[in-house]
């Protein structure tokens, strides 16, 4: 890998980085589905708008299903999405460094 594609990476990192310049990574089993969900409904979608849509089967996971049921029928917002945290979850430390040329 050339250094400027290290540099690179490094400035996608996110900004919260620790002095220890590792930056944290939370996981849960389908948060990728909390999280495209997210994106997509952006402004608000009604829950029928989301079951025609592409992104139908990311209601069908459980993590998800738990969140709009703690809402009643209506779709949760982004925030409240990704404001979910379960009762256990995994935290990675994401790493990079360089040696040599």
């Amino acid at each position: 890998m050339e250094r400027n594609q290290i540099e690179e990476l490094l400035a996608c990192l996110p900004k919260y980085r620790t002095t220890t310049d590792r930056t944290k990574f939370y996981y849960y089993k389908d948060r990728y589905a909390l999280m495209l969900l997210s994106y997509f409904i952006g402004n608000g979608l009604t829950l029928q708008e989301i079951k025609k849509s592409r992104y139908k089967r990311l209601i069908d996971k459980p993590v998800v299903r738990k969140v709009i049921q703690k809402h009643g029928r209506k779709v949760p917002t982004p925030n409240e999405l990704g404001s979910f945290w379960p009762e256990y979850y995994h935290c990675y430390l994401l790493t990079l460094n360089t040696w040599g040329d």
